[in-house]
């Protein structure tokens, strides 16, 4: 199975829409059917090579950040999220392992993640 992606094959190089094979889903992770994506205002010279801080992966790669859309597959191990659900993904890592869920502890870690971190932090927020 296939997809439709942006593919650049190195900062400066070509940026083009692809057909990439479609990710395969490990323990831990989902696969999101992406509706809408940022466009950040410094992603023409990000492209271009010209930002020094940033560092590219090596080979071709999607270049992006922040998006909203649907659980396409939840992988082994995912307890918290599900095949049709909304979420949004966040560029911004965030960490946060229990040993066992706890009902709603998803809306107050949210409530704190943004107390503590400003709007940044959200990677996996249930939409619904």
């Amino acid at each position: 199975m296939t997809m439709k992606a942006w593919r650049l094959d190195r900062l400066g190089g070509d940026l083009r829409l692809e057909n990439v094979p479609m990710p395969e889903v490990r323990p831990g992770s989902i696969l999101v059917r992406v509706e809408a994506s940022t466009l950040m205002s410094y992603i023409k010279p990000y492209v271009e090579g010209r930002l020094p801080p940033y560092h590219a992966p090596s080979g071709g790669f999607t270049p992006g950040g922040n998006c909203v859309g649907t659980i396409e597959t939840a992988g082994k191990d995912v307890w918290q999220l599900a095949p049709g659900q909304r979420v949004l993904v966040s560029s911004f890592p965030l960490a946060r392992e229990r040993s066992r869920p706890r009902a709603n502890s998803h809306r107050r870690d949210l409530v704190r993640s943004r107390q503590r971190e400003g709007a940044g932090g959200l990677a996996g927020w249930n939409a619904r």
